[in-house]
């Protein structure tokens, strides 16, 4: 995979005044922040988690879309050889863990639900560290 972020993602390519990372930055995080209480609203105006994460996932198809295509620009052979990874990870990283996250949200609380995903990291760390023995590094402990 990291041929292909090697591939598209030049960055000393940058033009130092275009300094669109951290207006970016907060749009993805106010959009992921927002997905809970979006979907609790779809959810109780009686449509499914997995229809809201069909929307979901086409409306962020269609707006990277055009990024996508210039960020190739005629490399079309890294997608074709990358195919295989890039499906499995739209599949298991993108559309499973929004399902089951909007899942989650249809039945409890979406400050619940958002308390379970942030704390998640601790919790694998936690299991290693009883179950395995795998005491963990202070690296470990910041990330989670």
């Amino acid at each position: 995979m990291s041929s292909i972020m090697d591939a598209v993602a030049d960055d000393a390519r940058t033009r130092p005044g275009l300094r669109l990372g951290l207006p970016l930055a907060i749009a993805a995080a106010l959009s992921f922040g927002m997905s809970g209480a979006w979907a609790r609203g779809l959810i109780d105006a009686g449509w499914t988690p997995g229809a809201a994460v069909t929307v979901r996932i086409w409306v962020a198809a269609l707006v990277l879309l055009i990024p996508a295509v210039a960020a190739l620009r005629g490399r079309w052979r890294l997608l074709r050889r990358n195919v295989g990874i890039i499906a499995a990870y739209g599949l298991l990283a993108v559309t499973a863990t929004q399902l089951f996250y909007f899942q989650a949200v249809a039945v409890m609380d979406v400050g619940l639900a958002l308390l379970i995903e942030y704390t998640a990291p601790i919790a694998v760390v936690l299991w290693l560290w009883m179950r395995r023995g795998e005491k963990p590094t202070g690296r470990s402990v910041l990330g989670a």
